[in-house]
């Protein structure tokens, strides 16, 4: 007599009743056994692989990407590294400190990386070729804040600006020597003193055109301490020339050719920089002329660049659909866009119209995700579907008549799923909540979506005081356990 094979186990399966069920599978991946196939036994397990250590960061790992280009980028702390398949790393740059999530997407010509705070963005520009080792060549555009004469040898212009390490600065433009670069960068600006200036004055004329220094503080020469801009205006005499208007007179003569120093600018959002150059001035330069800065670097990614346009606002999540990278304002009812193609934010700046809303709950937008042509728009309660129509006035518009209802609790918990017999376009997984405040995790694809937890699992996630800040690691855990 032939033996019968028995099926001693089946699918792994922990109610909250240990005598319902009480079947955990540890280390061991179970596969079920098509019906069709008419085998006794309906699962088959295999042993889980093991995990090799091929490089060690400092800090909490923020995000682990890999570029539509096939690179690894790793954020560890601060630190954003790119990881090669030998285990060596490669620095790009630094984002501000911390242990919460961060999210990045490319649209293959730039990297752009989110940490869900407001008006935090970073962005880079990638290696033309996947798998690059190249050097690197970003050119950003800049425009002058003060004319000034030939022959200096620093440079004032209408922005931040930072040097990293390991990085050239070229710069380009009407006045600018042929391979001059950028030593040194100072917040601070330099204006020249055209005539003398007797103690007592309340007014002194700069050699200079200087825009945005109003209520800054203004040092040197016989300025007495404290001493701010009140008023700047054209020098009736000379239209290259500024008057400018102190808010106590000076408590000392003043010669001309003092060179005075305004510490800082009064509005944040007009960054004023001055560059010292290797290489003077060959003619006069005016106010508002145009220049350029080629960075260059052995890195075949560009310098991370904190992104300071006035249109972006930060985001929990980033994603991209037909080269708009998309985002939400966070803690807010609206999400927004880039322009398509980004490069940076000189040659291709955020447009403050690209904005749209909840248009059914009116509620707080927690995340987004892009899967297959549509953008998934998740609330606290329910979730909206856009697509690409093409309009002028904002690109995409909302798809008529479709609402989940079904909510968003972290935006850390947005996973997106690959192409399965199950999913033939690939899937959205979550973790939701109904309007009761029930905790699920939910999958979703096309226009439609249901929950997909266990009871067990479900019931695990009520006991938890605060789902908030789970991340999309910790759901796939909790993912697994109900297969």
């Amino acid at each position: 007599m032939a033996l019968q094979r028995l099926n001693l186990s089946g699918g792994s399966y922990d109610a909250r009743a240990v005598s319902v069920a009480a079947q955990r599978c540890l280390n061991l991946y179970g596969e079920p056994v098509p019906v069709e196939e008419g085998e006794p036994v309906r699962f088959a397990y295999y042993l889980t692989p093991g995990l090799r250590k091929i490089a060690q960061m400092t800090g909490a790992i923020r995000c682990l990407y890999q570029t539509t280009q096939g690179d690894l980028i790793v954020v560890a702390g601060s630190q954003v590294s790119r990881l090669y398949k030998d285990g060596a790393l490669t620095s790009i740059g630094t984002i501000s400190p911390g242990s919460t999530p961060v999210r990045m997407s490319d649209n293959g010509a730039c990297l752009f990386i989110v940490d869900g705070n407001s008006g935090n963005g970073w962005f880079c520009s990638m290696p033309s070729s996947p798998g690059s080792s190249k050097g690197s060549t970003t050119t950003f555009s800049y425009s002058v804040n003060s004319a000034i004469r030939s022959g200096s040898s620093s440079l004032t212009i209408m922005s931040a600006f930072t040097l990293s390490a390991g990085y050239v600065y070229t710069l380009s433009g009407t006045g600018i020597a042929d391979g001059t670069t950028v030593t040194g960068v100072s917040s601070a600006l330099s204006a020249t003193v055209s005539g003398d200036a007797a103690e007592g004055t309340q007014t002194i004329t700069v050699q200079s055109v200087v825009f945005n220094v109003g209520g800054c503080a203004i040092v040197g020469g016989g300025i007495a301490a404290g001493t701010t801009v009140l008023a700047m205006s054209a020098n009736a005499a000379n239209s290259s020339y500024t008057d400018m208007e102190l808010s106590a007179p000076t408590s000392a003569d003043t010669p001309a050719n003092t060179v005075l120093t305004i510490l800082s600018t009064a509005d944040p959002d007009a960054d004023i920089t001055t560059l010292s150059l290797s290489q003077a001035t060959t003619a006069d330069i005016d106010a508002a002329a145009s220049v350029s800065i080629v960075t260059s670097s052995p890195n075949p990614y560009g310098a991370l660049v904190k992104i300071s346009d006035d249109a972006f606002y930060g985001s929990p999540t980033i994603d991209i659909l037909d080269t708009f990278f998309l985002f939400v304002n966070p803690n807010t009812t609206n999400w927004y866009t880039s322009p398509a193609q980004f490069a940076d934010e000189n040659q291709t700046p955020f447009d403050s119209l690209y904005v749209a809303s909840d248009a059914t709950s009116l509620g707080t937008i927690m995340g987004l995700a892009v899967i297959g042509q549509f953008i998934w728009i998740f609330g606290r309660w329910q979730i909206e579907i856009w697509y690409d129509s093409g309009a002028s006035d904002f690109p995409f518009r909302r798809s008529s008549g479709v609402t989940i209802e079904a909510g968003l609790i972290s935006p850390y918990t947005i996973a997106k799923i690959p192409s399965t017999q199950s999913t033939p376009n690939g899937a959205l997984m979550w973790l939701g909540q109904d309007r009761n405040g029930y905790a699920r995790v939910y999958l979703g694809a096309v226009e439609s979506a249901a929950p997909v937890s266990t009871f067990p699992v479900e019931g695990a996630l009520q006991d938890m005081p605060d789902l908030s800040l789970w991340r999309a690691s910790i759901s796939r855990k909790a993912i697994s356990s109900m297969s």
